[in-house]
């Protein structure tokens, strides 16, 4: 959606435009933000999964919830 969004805003404008420039910047730190926290989960579930202590079972188990809810916050990103 957000890609998309950007896309329309270049799309739509006739020059360049501070305003559009500055949403547009909005809208790729939010993105990358999405992508830091999901690398940041990923690479916490990697090393969970990998040292296999006890009670990990439970620290993958939130892991993947908060990647869930991660995903799902970002479905309903506008």
């Amino acid at each position: 959606k957000e890609a998309d969004a950007a896309e329309n805003m270049i799309n739509l404008s006739d020059e360049y435009s501070e305003k559009i420039a500055n949403a547009l910047k909005e809208k790729i730190d939010t993105l990358h933000s999405i992508v830091g926290k999901m690398n940041d989960l990923q690479s916490e579930l990697i090393i969970s999964i990998s040292n296999g202590d006890e009670g990990s079972d439970e620290e993958i188990d939130n892991l993947i919830k908060e990647m869930n809810e991660l995903i799902d916050s970002v479905k309903d990103y506008d």
